[in-house]
């Protein structure tokens, strides 16, 4: 969906169960790596509007602010941040 908007990957974090929402069902979402997803930073370019998702892309980053200036900083019609 997000994709199809336009918005592209450009950071991923691998999940933190410090983090977890409360009330968070691992069962539930046992499909997205073990109920552990990964929090995918996403940056709108409009040259990718009608574009496709691929699970993993986005380089992974260590820090949660990482990932938000990554997103800020991307550069639309680019693939570079």
């Amino acid at each position: 969906m997000h994709a199809d908007a336009g918005f592209v990957p450009v950071a991923r974090l691998a999940w933190n169960d410090d983090y977890a929402p409360d009330g968070w069902d691992y069962q539930l979402f046992d499909t997205f790596n073990g109920g552990r997803p990964d929090v995918v930073f996403m940056a709108h370019d409009p040259d990718h509007v009608g574009g496709m998702y691929t699970p993993g892309t986005g380089e992974y980053v260590d820090d949660y602010d990482i990932g938000i200036a990554r997103a800020q900083a991307y550069q639309p019609g680019t693939s570079k941040i």
